[in-house]
């Protein structure tokens, strides 16, 4: 249980735990587009994803459009081309040091883009 001190709000959670609070999440299927020469496919939970034109997630490029955050892949990572049933945070709090757009850390903008997709991407520390 949290304890409110002004407009700041102390959680106890574990630094390595990327959802906390009351989350809402859907399942789908996520397709996942063969590497260039020289690249590697690595999705892990926190991959920000969006929706394509068939209805399913895809590794997000840019912050347009509806976003997502992959929690639950099929396998540990996703390391080859196909398509994966998964399960994503459509909604809620999620510790943005996990989260990630296309392997890199999100940028303050990337995060109030999340923000406007109701996911709220917090920076959680050790205590």
């Amino acid at each position: 249980m949290g304890t409110i001190n002004g407009i700041h709000e102390t959680r106890s959670i574990e630094p390595k735990t990327l959802l906390f609070g009351d989350n809402e999440f859907e399942t789908g299927v996520l397709t996942v587009a063969a590497a260039g020469s020289g690249q590697t496919i690595n999705i892990t939970d926190g991959t920000v994803l969006t929706r394509n034109g068939d209805g399913k997630y895809e590794v997000a490029a840019d912050t347009d459009g509806a976003l997502f955050i992959l929690v639950d892949r099929v396998e540990a990572p996703i390391t080859e081309a196909g398509d994966y049933a998964v399960r994503v945070c459509i909604s809620g709090k999620v510790n943005r040091n996990l989260v990630n757009m296309g392997g890199n850390a999100l940028t303050d903008a990337q995060a109030d883009a999340l923000r406007k997709n109701n996911i709220l991407a917090l920076p959680v520390r050790e205590v």
